[in-house]
């Protein structure tokens, strides 16, 4: 799945919310494509703005037969995206939408402007 660049105020967001939840900027890495699902909405919304995100915490041997949802992460978690999102409701211009699902250990947000 080919993703158009992040747009500033996207990126702004996120650095922010990661810097005030995490007490770290965010960290980007590009992953082949293992979530089906993204490529059905990349291809639908091809310049939508996508945020996926890894709720797993220490010890959560992910995949495994004993995997864990590190709590304490994932609600960090939670509120970053939240704060994306309402970096999102705030920009001025074309009607904004939002779509926030998880899916396994991950969580993601779309937004896109219409």
């Amino acid at each position: 799945m080919a993703c158009p660049d992040s747009v500033p105020w996207l990126e702004q967001s996120l650095a922010r919310a990661s810097g005030t939840v995490f007490g770290a900027p965010p960290a980007y890495m590009g992953e082949g494509g293992t979530i089906s699902f993204m490529a059905v909405l990349g291809e639908k919304f091809p310049q939508a703005q996508f945020v996926l995100t890894g709720v797993l915490g220490p010890h959560s041997n992910a995949h495994g037969p004993d995997e864990i949802l590190h709590i304490p992460t994932g609600k960090r978690v939670s509120v970053v995206i939240a704060q994306v999102l309402a970096a999102q409701h705030a920009q001025k211009g074309p009607t904004l939408a939002g779509f926030v699902g998880r899916g396994g250990s991950a969580q993601f947000a779309a937004v896109s402007q219409y």
